[in-house]
């Protein structure tokens, strides 16, 4: 679903490197998609303090990868929060979300129709391009789960 913007961001950028954080139950996607793509697996906590307990742990990871962007593509609130404790600069994610305009410093915005949501979505992320000039390193997390509850 979102594999088009890495492309994309690669054509654009041949020299960046992408990470993506994807939930477990995408893990089969993940490692058959062609070409492959560079990915760490996470679990959805379910409870609030249990959600708050994740954000630490995965901050602390993003923190030590020093990740220079962090790209949200429809996450949940816990792992933007973790962007913004680990400490990445710049941090860019829809604008559809109350807890966009807390933990991202960059947002975009979303069309009603579906169609034209990916595609602006993926237009939006190549035109901030100038905006991170220099940077090398990114994370993308798209939250699909809703998808694979569909397929099941």
């Amino acid at each position: 679903m979102t594999l088009p913007c890495q492309k994309a961001w690669l054509f654009a950028r041949p020299k960046d490197s992408i990470e993506w954080l994807l939930s477990e139950n995408v893990r089969f996607v993940a490692e058959s998609v062609s070409p492959s793509i560079t990915a760490t697996f996470t679990v959805h906590p379910d409870g609030f303090l249990n959600e708050l307990r994740a954000a630490i742990r995965l901050s602390a990871d993003l923190r030590e990868k020093h990740f220079d962007e962090f790209v949200a593509i429809h996450v949940p609130w816990w792992v933007a929060m973790a962007s913004f404790l680990a400490g990445i600069k710049k941090r860019t994610g829809v604008a559809s979300q109350w807890f966009s305009w807390i933990f991202f410093n960059k947002r975009l915005r979303q069309k009603r129709s579906q169609a034209q949501k990916m595609k602006r979505t993926i237009i939006s992320i190549l035109s901030i391009l100038h905006w991170i000039e220099g940077l090398t390193t990114y994370l993308f997390h798209p939250d699909i789960s809703k998808l694979t509850r569909i397929l099941k």
